[in-house]
């Protein structure tokens, strides 16, 4: 069984390489990756007909299993999935529960917290292994707060339960595409502003804004295809 890990944490992925080296023989670690752009790369590079994992040739990442950290040293993992076709098996590893709906939603078989448990890794490798996912499951051993497991019992309610071939557009992205600028009411406030509050500390990435466009009740276009992206420590005025 081929792995990839993708991790720019050194610490934690030498720690994970030890961990499938030392308990798992049947596993093989054929790259590991730490960046968003790097991963697209590897994985296009590897896209061509290689060994399946239960023998013969297939067209496929090269790769039957992707250990896969959420933040990265150029964004976030979620990214990889825009930018190229993934047919591996996702598990995804962070150190925060806040991603759990998202790594379902991207066709993850299951969610490791960090540091990653013995137990929990044996779950992740045996599910791998299987055809479907019990996602009801990794809820109990993910031990979540009430509401986190509410949202996440929601999204199984929506999808499938086999989300590693589920394509469905996230419900946060149907809300956006349904928002009306114009239905928005003006702010009575002197300076008017949307403000954020962060519950973790975030990635190098805060805000990525693509193909904007602004035009006036005359017709005036004030700006068109604006794209944008703030980074961390970045300002705007």
């Amino acid at each position: 069984m081929r792995v990839l890990i993708v991790e720019d944490e050194e610490m934690a992925r030498k720690s994970l390489i030890r961990s499938l080296e030392q308990n798992y023989p049947q596993i093989q670690i054929v790259g590991c990756t730490g960046s968003v752009s790097e991963t697209v790369a590897w994985l296009k590079a590897h896209g061509s007909n290689g060994a399946g994992m239960h023998g013969g040739w297939k067209d496929d990442n090269g790769v039957d299993i992707i250990f896969m950290d959420v933040e990265l040293s150029d964004g976030n993992c979620f990214e990889i999935f825009k930018q190229t076709e993934v047919k591996a098996k996702i598990i995804m590893t962070t150190a925060f529960d806040t991603y759990a709906i998202k790594a379902f939603e991207a066709g993850s078989i299951d969610y490791l917290l960090k540091p990653i448990n013995p137990a929990d890794l044996h779950r992740a490798v045996s599910r791998a292994m299987e055809k479907q996912t019990d996602i009801n499951a990794i809820i109990k051993q993910l031990g979540l707060g009430e509401e986190k497991k509410k949202e996440l019992e929601e999204f199984i309610r929506r999808f499938s339960a086999n989300v590693a071939k589920s394509k469905q557009t996230t419900s946060r992205k149907k809300m956006l595409e349904k928002l009306n600028v114009e239905e928005i009411k003006p702010s009575t406030r002197q300076y008017p502003g949307i403000i954020f509050q962060m519950e973790r500390e975030p990635g190098n990435q805060i805000l990525e804004v693509k193909d904007l466009k602004a035009t006036l009740e005359d017709g005036t276009v004030l700006f068109d295809r604006l794209n944008f992206t703030v980074e961390k420590g970045e300002k705007i005025v």
